[in-house]
């Protein structure tokens, strides 16, 4: 969870949030960054790959902009231990998408352009993972945009609002106007 310092700079203990949080500060004001979210469902679902059965997830950032909606994992994990593992980092991301898509769909009632991303400091393993990109920090913030989701104005403030609301959290940096 990332802490507000006195002049207003968030800092995490953990340094890959503090990492991807200076790399997401790159962005310009029209992305509203929100760290450390939790959301739950009314009833749980089944996990697709596992057969798990879900009803909350914890997000380290989730960024809101004009090229999407990003759902974002700050990963410390080694090569190694990531496929001994058997992919937890990844699982872990593509299961708060997954919470994330319910409760957006359920919302809105359409698709929005949804992103899960995991992002890591060290060099990025070879491992694939259905419906999660992994990237490096480096690839961040031009990962985040190029996509071709679109987003308006207006559709973004009202996701924001609307995941202010739920997960009774504000977005770092950003302000939203009326």
């Amino acid at each position: 969870m990332i802490k507000t310092k006195k002049n207003n700079i968030p800092e995490s203990i953990n340094r890959t949030e503090n990492a991807v949080m200076r790399e997401l500060r790159k962005l310009d004001l029209s992305y509203y960054i929100f760290n450390d979210v939790c959301l739950s469902l009314h009833r749980s679902v089944t996990y697709r790959n596992t057969e798990e059965n879900i009803k909350s997830c914890q997000i380290d950032f989730v960024v809101v902009g004009p090229t999407g909606i990003f759902i974002i994992g700050a990963k410390e994990w080694v090569e190694k231990i990531l496929r001994e593992a058997s992919q937890i980092p990844l699982k872990d991301v593509d299961m708060a998408g997954l919470v994330f898509y319910i409760r957006t769909v359920n919302r809105f009632h359409r698709k929005l352009p949804i992103y899960n991303v995991a992002v890591m400091l060290q060099k990025v393993p070879k491992v694939q993972y259905e419906y999660v990109h992994h990237l490096s920090l480096k690839q961040l913030y031009w990962f985040i945009l190029r996509r071709e989701g679109v987003l308006s104005k207006k559709s973004i403030k009202t996701i924001v609002r609307w995941l202010t609301k739920i997960s009774n959290r504000k977005p770092i940096i950003r302000r939203i106007t009326k």
